[in-house]
């Protein structure tokens, strides 16, 4: 008896699509619960201490802009502090008139564990204006209104506790131990703060 053969029909072009969708799905519904679990055994514990939230100083003169870039970044540096740019912009709006807004990041390492971080903002507006110095030379300097915001925090490095068990407690209990260190730098951050907030002050009183 011979075996007779069967045509199955052959899968639609919509079953084909709805099984690879299904298959999609699928794969995303793994990794969205990947992404779950992984969020799950994020390691809990504190990113730093904000110490100065928002110091503003403002002033109003004649300046020259360049000295107090240069200015700024011999300070941060003589501190020993690492001077990142985070934002540049600048608005001109003709006749020599421009706004400045200048955002820099500032850290300086202090031991395996802890950071400082010094964030300043500048908003400048100005206008080319010229000055005669003494025994007659003519220059240019900036007619200006300065507005500084000035944030200051130590951050912690988090990344000692990975793949470590407990690590939340960990962390707290290390907290715990060092704290007399940290109070300590807590001390040293908001003394050097200040002394960058007087050093505003005394380069705007000079120009004025």
């Amino acid at each position: 008896m011979q075996d007779k053969l069967i045509n199955l029909p052959l899968p639609t072009q919509s079953f084909i699509n709805l099984h690879s969708h299904n298959e999609s799905m699928g794969k995303e519904k793994k990794e969205k619960k990947k992404k779950e679990e992984k969020k799950e055994k994020e390691i809990k514990v504190p990113a730093g201490v904000p110490l100065l939230k928002r110091k503003v100083v403002k002033g109003q003169g004649i300046f020259n802009m360049n000295d107090l870039y240069l200015e700024l970044y011999l300070w941060f540096t003589h501190h020993g502090y690492k001077w990142k740019e985070l934002e540049y912009k600048i608005l001109e709006f003709g006749g020599g008139k421009k706004r400045s807004e200048i955002l820099w990041e500032c850290s300086r390492k202090v031991d395996d564990y802890t950071t400082y971080v010094i964030d300043l903002a500048m908003a400048a507006d100005t206008s080319d204006q010229e000055v005669t110095l003494e025994g007659g030379k003519k220059v240019k300097r900036q007619k200006a209104t300065l507005e500084f915001i000035t944030t200051a925090e130590i951050k912690y490095n988090k990344d000692i506790w990975k793949g470590k068990p407990l690590a939340q407690y960990q962390a707290k209990v290390y907290t715990l131990l060092i704290h007399d260190r940290l109070e300590g730098q807590k001390g040293e951050l908001w003394e050097e703060v200040h002394k960058l907030i007087d050093e505003l002050k005394a380069f705007m009183i000079i120009y004025q």
